[in-house]
């Protein structure tokens, strides 16, 4: 008899456990569920941008890059992790040698254009995401005496993975790649120099949800 009923309690506490960790279990899921689906539908990143060339084209053989700022915009796709959304971006060069690229002093960068990512969700504080695009980009040359723009159409590539303090504010660090595909006449032994020019970008700053 005794041995009965230490195997109906025995039994009765493994169920008992079992029920509990199927609980857990189905709660984990449930919030890894909300997770990939959280309350946020959209996210905004705001920071400091630091282009650096590679390459053999013009950009890292004739120019110094210093840093700028950054600013995107993302959206769920209705309730998806697919995102929607725009970049854009700002920095400036120093020309460092004038008989490479011609006679002027430096160039503001401005680029502008959609983007297409996806987001990932690992915990309640960390995220990350995967976007990419195509711009528009101004090169806004200057010299002393004259002023000049070169155009040309821009591909990114940016993964950011963010930390979050709070359901709002949260900071962001994203290395990316970009190539500016240049608008510039050239003669035809010049193309690879001057025709694109290629960057990795490292960045850092805040990262909002709404």
């Amino acid at each position: 008899m005794n041995s009965n009923i230490k195997q109906l309690l025995f039994a009765i506490c493994i169920g008992i456990i079992t029920n509990t960790y199927a609980q857990e279990e189905t709660k984990n899921l449930e919030q890894g569920n909300d997770m990939t689906q959280d309350d946020h539908y959209a996210m905004f990143k705001v920071g400091y941008y630091n282009p650096i060339a590679i390459g053999d084209n013009f950009a890292n053989g004739a120019l110094e890059q210093k840093g700028g700022v950054e600013f995107s915009f993302l959206a769920n796709l209705f309730e998806t992790p697919f995102l929607i959304g725009l970049q854009y971006n700002y920095f400036h060069s120093d020309v460092t040698n004038q008989q490479l690229v011609g006679t002027y002093d430096d160039s503001e960068i401005h680029s502008f254009g959609p983007l297409l990512g996806y987001q990932l969700l690992f915990t309640e504080t960390w995220r990350a995401t995967i976007a990419s695009g195509v711009g528009i980009t101004h090169y806004q040359n200057r010299a002393s005496n004259e002023h000049f723009n070169d155009t040309a159409t821009t591909l990114w590539v940016i993964p950011t993975v963010s930390y979050h303090f709070n359901k709002t504010l949260g900071i962001y660090f994203s290395g990316s790649y970009r190539r500016d595909f240049m608008n510039i006449q050239t003669p035809e032994q010049l193309d690879s120099f001057f025709k694109s020019a290629n960057y990795i970008s490292l960045s850092l700053g805040l990262h909002i949800l709404i």
